[in-house]
């Protein structure tokens, strides 16, 4: 199955995004309460956000959240932090949240971090 997986910058049409979010398939295990126009705009306008979703056609089959984060040791370490990969239910056992984490872990080496 052919997989897009696209990170969301604030220059996407995000009502149209936001509208294939609330319309996949999630279900309870998923915790997903439902995606915001408003929010969706105000998490992807920080570089350090990272909104990714996973498309199988017109269809969202999946979604990811990261941030890159920050420690206060005088280095400055920081690394993404992946707080979600969600796979819609009529998506799963295709390895498509393997295919997601691979895109996160590309999309935290293009912003310079080598640690997730």
């Amino acid at each position: 199955m052919n997989i897009e997986k696209k990170r969301i910058t604030v220059d996407d049409d995000l009502a149209q995004i936001t509208r294939d979010l609330n319309a996949a398939a999630w279900d309870k295990a998923n915790d997903i309460k439902g995606y915001d126009q408003k929010y969706v705009a105000e998490f992807v306008r920080s570089k350090d956000n990272v909104l990714m979703v996973a498309y199988a056609g017109d269809k969202v089959a999946g979604v990811s959240l990261a941030s890159k984060n920050y420690a206060p040791y005088k280095d400055n370490e920081s690394w993404l932090y992946i707080d979600e990969v969600d796979v819609a239910s009529d998506f799963r056992r295709q390895g498509i949240g393997n295919q997601m984490m691979e895109k996160l872990f590309e999309i935290g080496r293009e912003m310079g971090l080598d640690e997730a």
